[in-house]
């Protein structure tokens, strides 16, 4: 049997979307021009794609479906002899033991380029997460680092008990140390807004 041949239909025909809608068809018919309905590769990738995660493993199963939908495609395009015919030529052909053979190669040739992709598309986003997250602990090491030398200063800094209402021993010890630390350089930089004179601790504080 020689490869069909859509004779009589428009160069790079294809249905549309609406017609694929109202037979309940793949979109992938609206991409599909009917002379690569035989182009194994094509098919295979658009039938993979349009299912994504639950594609056929195997071009059996991908070519059985596929068959269907031809079928739906020829009932409900009766009127319209050429795609009719075309369809049944088609179909014909696919049940080919040699064309399946051919199919089932291509298919299976695609669906392990798709799965490949997939498996870096992961291990991408994996790779971004990590470094998203090291950025994040590293941001936070940072900031406990400047905590802690913040700390260091207010206690070496004999000015903060006479003059500044940062929480002494007993007095509220539940409070965090960052809210500590940020009340403090309220503190400062409201006197500082005020055009209070600071000193030369205050202003190393605020570098």
């Amino acid at each position: 049997m020689q490869v069909p041949i859509p004779h009589g239909l428009p160069d790079k025909f294809c249905l549309t979307e609406k017609e694929c809608r109202c037979m309940k068809v793949p979109l992938y018919f609206s991409i599909l021009t009917v002379e690569n309905w035989l182009d194994y590769n094509a098919l295979s990738r658009l039938i993979i794609q349009g299912t994504q995660v639950q594609a056929p493993q195997n071009g059996n199963k991908a070519l059985a479906s596929f068959l269907t939908e031809l079928n739906k495609i020829k009932n409900n395009k009766k009127a319209y002899f050429n795609l009719f015919n075309y369809c049944k030529d088609v179909i014909d052909f696919y049940k080919r033991n040699e064309t399946k053979k051919e199919f089932y190669a291509a298919y299976t040739q695609e669906y392990s380029l798709f799965k490949d992709e997939k498996k870096q598309e992961h291990l991408g986003k994996r790779s971004a997460n990590l470094v998203t997250q090291h950025a994040i602990l590293q941001k936070i090491v940072n900031l406990e680092q400047d905590i802690n030398a913040l700390e260091e200063r207010q206690m070496n800094n004999s000015f903060t008990s006479s003059h500044y209402s940062i929480p002494k021993s007993g007095e509220d010890n539940t409070k965090p140390v960052l809210m500590q630390v940020l009340e403090f350089g309220v503190q400062l930089h409201n006197k500082y807004i005020q055009g209070a004179d600071l000193t030369k601790q205050e202003i190393d504080i605020m570098k």
